[in-house]
This record gives C-alpha cells, structure tokens and sequence, in this order.
C-alpha cells in the first residue's frame, strides 16, 4: 500500500512537472540522450504502477485499483499532444527568416516565421539552443506578435518591417532568407 501511494505520488509529481516544462514559453535545448530521459523514468514508473494496480486487481477485482495507472496515463497523453504539437511547429515550412544584428556576436538569435501564423524563436548557446514558441499575424508590414514571452529580452507585441529590417523592441533582426 505505501508503494503504491509513494509510486502513485511520484508519477502525478514527474508527470506534472514535465508537463510545466513542456508549456512554458520556452523550450530549454538538452544535450541528445538527457532530453529523453525524463520521459523514459516517467515511463518506467506508470508500467511499475500498472504491474502493482494488476497485482492488486487481482487480488481484489476492484476497478478503483487502476486508477494511479489511468491517471498517468491521462498525463502521458497530455506530454504527448504537446510534443506533437512542438514537432508540427518544428516541421512546418518556413516562409521567413531573420537574424539578430547589432547584438554581441555570440548571441546569434534567429526567429523562424512558419506557415500557419506560428513562429520559432532560436537563442543559440553552448550548450544546445533555447528555443521559444509563439504565434503571430502579418498586418500590412506588421506583424503583430501574440503568446511570446522571453526573458531577457525587451520586446514589443507589434514588430516593424522597413527595408528587410524586423525591428522588435530594441533589438533589430535582418532578413536571411525567404
């Protein structure tokens, strides 16, 4: 009984978590293998809870004993449509892309604008990219930004085209390709 309570509260615990991290506005870049290994332990737990709630079926033929291994599932669900929905954004065709200019040449930042009113906001680093999600709409040259928030940066929800030059904010990005 304290297994399953404790297996039950650490599966709600990582799901949760995992969940919190795939939503917010940012997309912190891993290094390969470790990206995964969150969902591989999340995994691990919901089958040991599923072999637990088995046993102790079996044991009792109560439904109710499921119910840990339902909820794990609901939150694998929920991981999943959101790591589709990340992939789709990834894999749609880009119309538009700009670069940052005038910012140290480290930081190289890229904002991919796809199809379908979504874009992509690229901040390289050494240890792999960050990368931030958010939509927008084209309104004559402007394009005016909805759900992007990124720290750090100071930027405004109506960016400017003049001459091949976005302006967002204070930092200016020049286009690179079309």
């Amino acid at each position: 009984m304290i297994i399953r309570l404790i297996l039950f509260l650490l599966m709600i615990w990582i799901g949760v978590t995992i969940i919190r991290i795939n939503y917010q506005p940012i997309w912190m870049g891993e290094l390969g293998l470790f990206k995964y290994l969150k969902y591989l332990f999340f995994f691990v737990i919901l089958v040991i809870s599923f072999v637990i709630d088995g046993v102790s079926y079996s044991k009792r033929r109560k439904v109710v004993h499921f119910v840990p291994t339902l909820i794990g599932t609901g939150l694998i669900i929920i991981i999943l449509l959101r790591l589709f929905t990340i992939n789709s954004i990834d894999n749609a065709k880009v119309e538009f892309i700009v670069k940052s200019i005038g910012v140290e040449e480290e930081v190289n930042l890229r904002i991919e604008f796809k199809e379908g009113g979504v874009f992509r906001f690229v901040e390289p680093s050494k240890l792999g990219p960050t990368y931030a999600y958010g939509s927008y709409e084209v309104i004559d040259s402007v394009i005016v930004v909805s759900d992007f928030d990124f720290p750090g940066y100071d930027f405004k929800n109506d960016w400017s085209f003049i001459n091949d030059t976005l302006y967002a904010g204070e930092t200016k990005f020049i286009l690179v390709d079309k």
